[in-house]
């Protein structure tokens, strides 16, 4: 259904949220705009993760944008909380939530590349050991069920070790290039365009 709507676009080369370079876009806007369509995603993701009931007690969080309608959908099938993280200075950070009640946190994506957004719910929730060890993406675009943070790295704002299984939907591994790796035909694309 995503390919039918066109959530999967090939374009000329850009620079993604990662700091990756690729010539394939996953746009989910398409798939927001269909409110049905967005519900039945959600559906199908909580299925596939084995989840049915929860308490308010776990919260879906998305970082700002695209996490927020993902965790307010999955929250209002499951009965659990909803909150999402605003970007801050390379990080990101929870505001106006009390979140004292909440056993444990789930993050959410609907893209999912490199692992900066993770990183970033990760550091926003403090680093937290109520945070759930799998996170849910609507696109794993990353080639891996899993995805390790690791502390101290320029790009990463995580200041832990943690480890996530990655469930989703869409598994793709187009997870584009490093700039350094990135082929010259991509390259020479990428400065046309």
């Amino acid at each position: 259904k995503f390919k039918e709507i066109g959530v999967r676009k090939e374009r000329p080369p850009w620079t993604m949220a990662s700091g990756r370079i690729s010539d394939v876009e996953y746009d989910m806007w398409q798939l927001y705009m269909d409110a049905n369509l967005y519900a039945r995603a959600c559906t199908e993701l909580l299925k596939k993760a084995g989840v049915c009931i929860l308490d308010r007690k776990t919260c879906f969080v998305g970082l700002e944008r695209d996490g927020i309608a993902m965790a307010l959908e999955l929250a209002r099938q499951t009965g659990a909380s909803a909150a999402f993280a605003t970007k801050k200075r390379g990080g990101a950070e929870i505001v106006e939530f009390d979140l004292s009640s909440i056993e444990r946190f789930v993050p959410v994506v609907d893209v999912h590349t490199a692992g900066t957004t993770y990183a970033r719910i990760y550091t926003a929730l403090g680093g937290s050991e109520r945070i759930a060890d799998t996170a849910l993406a609507f696109v794993n675009r990353s080639g891996n069920d899993k995805f390790l943070t690791i502390p101290h790295l320029a790009d990463n704002p995580c200041r832990h070790l943690a480890e996530w299984r990655i469930i989703a939907l869409v598994e793709t591994d187009e997870p584009g290039w490093e700039m350094k790796d990135c082929p010259p035909h991509i390259l020479k694309r990428m400065y046309i365009a």
